[in-house]
């Protein structure tokens, strides 16, 4: 089950274990992306990263964002937020804040649901499509290909300047429609 939730509710973002042992990233060549060894493992949360996503989110959702948890028998298993104003470039664009689902539930379709969400929502709010500054982690990047996001030619300058390495895509609305 799906379920909007209210700023407040931003710190149980905490209770997904978002672990992952990591093989290969990407790194965008051009226009091409090419993959590389970067084995390392992702802890659960570091605590300053944590209360700063909790922060940032909370904050949105207190602004109009969009924060939508994902429960599997009453147990919080995946989280997704769509941020509270529109991108200038490209125009009319929401950003996908995050978008994480528990270690022990992946494959099993909860990060998709999210997504899917997170589209109805922008959808709602009238967006024309989603940008995803997605982590350059091959799982990441290939979930978000996967289901129709493409790499956009020209990033967001702002978004793109804060986190340079990781991959920048973009949905277009109208494509699923």
């Amino acid at each position: 089950m799906i379920k909007a939730l209210p700023s407040c509710d931003a710190k149980l973002l905490a209770q997904i274990d978002r672990s992952e042992v990591i093989t290969q990233c990407y790194r965008l060549q051009g226009s091409e992306l090419v993959a590389f060894a970067a084995p390392f493992d992702v802890p659960c949360w570091e605590r300053e990263e944590l209360r700063q996503l909790i922060e940032r989110n909370s904050a949105m959702r207190a602004n109009g964002g969009s924060l939508l948890a994902y429960y599997l028998e009453e147990k919080l298993v995946g989280m997704v937020s769509l941020a509270d104003k529109f991108l200038d470039q490209p125009s009319k664009y929401l950003v996908l804040d995050i978008l994480y689902c528990s270690a022990q539930f992946r494959g099993r379709g909860v990060a998709t649901k999210l997504f899917a969400a997170a589209l109805d929502e922008a959808k709602i709010r009238s967006a024309r499509g989603l940008y995803i500054s997605a982590t350059p982690t091959i799982n990441s990047v290939d979930f978000y290909l996967k289901r129709g996001c493409c790499i956009l030619a020209e990033p967001n300058p702002e978004l793109f300047a804060k986190e340079p390495e990781d991959i920048h895509l973009g949905f277009l609305i109208a494509q699923q429609e």
